[in-house]
């Protein structure tokens, strides 16, 4: 099952530990487990036209703001 939300431009990495966070316990209250890391599928085509997606993970706001917004 996919989740779709919204991410503002000027988020923190730990906004976004926070916002996914709320996610997962609005989906599933029992599951205490928290964000322990993030990565962003960050979709591209290659030379022959395919779509491929990176996938960097998020460590710091740099990141955040570097991979999540294009």
């Amino acid at each position: 099952m996919d989740n779709l939300f919204n991410v503002r431009d000027d988020v923190t990495l730990k906004d976004l530990n926070d916002q996914l966070n709320e996610i997962n316990k609005g989906l599933n209250h029992i599951d205490i487990r928290r964000v322990k890391y993030v990565w962003y599928e960050r979709p591209s085509f290659n030379s022959k036209g395919r779509l491929t997606f990176n996938r960097p993970e998020l460590t710091n706001d740099d990141d955040v703001r570097k991979n999540m917004l294009f």
